[in-house]
């Protein structure tokens, strides 16, 4: 199956794996399917970007800040479900990829099974973490809490990147004066007429 359709199958988690074939990555969708393609992570994961019309840099960037973490910070890639990074498996090259992207959507719950950290996804799958639980349950808390945060509002290539910058500054004579003809017009009319009468 190609990228494009198995993306608009919904992803629940995107995971770097070998097999006898060597370095593939699985897509989780929501159907409960695992799709294997033999291409790198980072390939996939940029490819995901092109789809969606996104800047990964630039959201990189912008999650890494609000989120004050300098490396595996959260990502949407659709500006409403956030991938949280968790690490799935130690890598036998400096090229392959430790870590997976995985859908805090769709987490059902996280357990520690004979001294595993298992991710149980929405469709019953299963992935398992190679951190710790504290340390896992922290990185999928934060993507839950960015993605309550921003819901439907996540930043997407060619958007305005902070949205602090909008609320952070100054106030100006001219915004006094917006807010309080907004909030006239919101008043009972003899009140408004009362207060400002009109000449």
């Amino acid at each position: 199956m190609e990228l494009e359709d198995i993306i608009l199958g919904g992803l629940e988690a995107i995971i770097p794996d070998y097999d006898d074939r060597g370095n593939y990555t699985k897509l989780y969708t929501i159907d409960g399917k695992i799709h294997k393609l033999y291409k790198s992570f980072w390939t996939v994961r940029n490819q995901i970007c092109k789809h969606y019309l996104m800047d990964f840099k630039a959201a990189r960037k912008y999650f890494g800040e609000i989120t004050f973490m300098k490396n595996l910070s959260p990502i949407s890639f659709d500006g409403k479900d956030v991938f949280v990074y968790i690490k799935v498996r130690n890598p036998v090259s400096d090229n392959d990829g430790a870590h997976g992207l995985i859908n805090t959507t769709y987490v059902e719950k996280v357990t520690e099974e004979d001294d595993e950290v298992i991710i149980k996804l929405q469709n019953n799958g299963k992935i398992k973490s190679l951190w710790t639980f504290k340390n896992t349950m922290k990185h999928i808390n934060i993507g839950n809490k960015l993605r309550k945060q921003y819901s439907g509002n996540l930043p997407l290539m060619g958007e305005n990147l902070d949205f602090n910058k909008k609320y952070n500054k100054p106030i100006t004579l001219g915004d006094i004066v917006f807010l309080m003809e907004k909030t006239l017009e919101s008043l009972d009319g003899s009140i408004k007429d009362k207060f400002f009468p009109e000449h």
